[in-house]
């Protein structure tokens, strides 16, 4: 569902706990940042996901930033598999060997994916992803 484009207006998603806000920025814009909510300590535990302004770009713009994170060697996409999911119960991400699971009560389990084998299997089991076989998912 939509999100509201309100500063500092908590709103969930999935189960998640997520707010905008506004960053000092230098540019003619405001820049707004996406925040998921992790944990209980305060206000440290609101993650920045992504940044973003109001200017509009055009279908190209998307093909080029597409292209670029997907093909450039120092983009972190081309580095390690990076994957997520949302259910209405829960959030995978695996990132890397690293997987996390956040259920709609807030409950966080993490754990280290252990070798080739499971990172495939966890892929097609709980992404529904079949990978190509002989593809390295994990870092070296």
């Amino acid at each position: 569902e939509a999100v509201p484009l309100t500063a500092d207006t908590e709103f969930r998603d999935a189960g998640r706990r997520h707010r905008l806000v506004h960053v000092p920025h230098r540019g003619p814009l405001e820049t707004w940042v996406l925040q998921a909510y992790l944990g209980e300590k305060g206000e440290e535990d609101w993650q920045g996901q992504y940044a973003f302004t109001l200017e509009p770009f055009e279908e190209p713009d998307f093909e080029v930033i597409n292209w670029h994170i997907g093909t450039n060697p120092r983009s972190p996409f081309t580095q390690r598999v990076y994957v997520q999911r949302v259910t209405p119960d829960r959030h995978l991400l695996l990132h890397g060997r690293h997987l996390t699971e956040t259920r709609s009560d807030g409950t966080v389990t993490e754990r280290e994916v252990a070798d080739e084998a499971e990172a495939h299997r966890v892929l097609e089991e709980d992404f529904g992803i079949t990978a190509p076989e002989g593809m390295t998912l994990l870092p070296r």
